[in-house]
């Protein structure tokens, strides 16, 4: 298969796009939170890395890059996107985005190429959707793509860590992002096939996204850490009115309905 070299990454533009997925999650959620209590990053080091996760929203590929910039610093994140999409807005190119086109024999060759090219470079992450669409977070009926086996399955050492994102709404007026990575898959002994690759690459995403299922049911908090938070900015005129009286009178006010994610400050032990 013939080589492609990968996106060149401009950091300046990385760091702008990051300020700003930042700022605008800020507006429109509550709190980004994540359970990564199975996340074990010392079994990563100097291995290729895979991030496998289910596909729910729009905002998937902002959670992305704010996770990878807060769980994997030293590595840059690549994803691919709809070729259509890339050359419309080819900035993203800069921004490790890299080009899928799946309805032709000569993209997914491409893809593959470049993904195994990727993996094969230093300090590197590799962010794939194997559902292959959006899927509600509750839908276990698509099957994943085989395009992440096949590449698990052709590299040498290769880590994949299985990645469940929610968006829920609380307690607060905007909802949470939730997300949940589980423990890093690793072949237990050279030459796992692509079969293999794929059976243990979908029981792992699908059992992360029930574990995370059953603590958004349960609105259970004690495992997550928040990366981003609203700041109990107001939000509302009524929440304005009531910020200007509390301070005219030098009381404290609690902006916020409810006690989820408002108390915590620190990563749990």
């Amino acid at each position: 298969m013939k080589s492609v070299e990968p996106p060149v990454i401009q950091d300046w533009l990385v760091r702008g796009f990051l300020w700003y997925s930042r700022g605008l999650m800020r507006k429109r959620f509550h709190t980004l939170a994540v359970d990564k209590l199975e996340f074990k990053p010392e079994e990563l080091q100097h291995r290729p890395l895979i991030v496998a996760a289910n596909h729910p929203g729009w905002w998937d590929p902002l959670v992305a890059a704010i996770l990878c910039q807060e769980l994997l610093p030293t590595r840059k994140m690549y994803a691919p996107i709809d070729a259509k999409a890339l050359n419309k807005y080819r900035v993203l190119s800069h921004l490790g985005f890299y080009g899928l086109d799946l309805q032709s024999r000569k993209g997914t060759e491409t893809f593959l190429a470049t993904s195994r090219n990727i993996l094969e470079g230093k300090n590197t992450s590799l962010w794939l959707t194997p559902e292959g669409r959006f899927c509600d977070v509750r839908d276990r009926t698509q099957a994943l793509m085989p395009g992440i086996s096949h590449l698990a399955s052709r590299t040498v050492g290769v880590a994949v860590i299985p990645l469940a994102i929610e968006y829920a709404f609380w307690e607060e007026q905007h909802p949470e992002v939730l997300c949940r990575l589980g423990a890093p898959l690793v072949a237990p002994e050279p030459g796992w096939t692509k079969s293999q690759w794929h059976e243990s690459i979908s029981l792992a995403l699908r059992s992360t996204q029930d574990d995370l299922a059953d603590q958004a049911i349960r609105r259970d908090t004690k495992r997550f850490e928040v990366i981003l938070s609203s700041h109990q900015k107001p939000r509302t005129w009524y929440d304005f009115f009531r910020k200007w009286l509390a301070h005219m009178s030098r009381r404290k006010i609690e902006l916020h309905h409810g006690d989820k994610f408002n108390t915590i400050r620190n990563p749990p032990p």
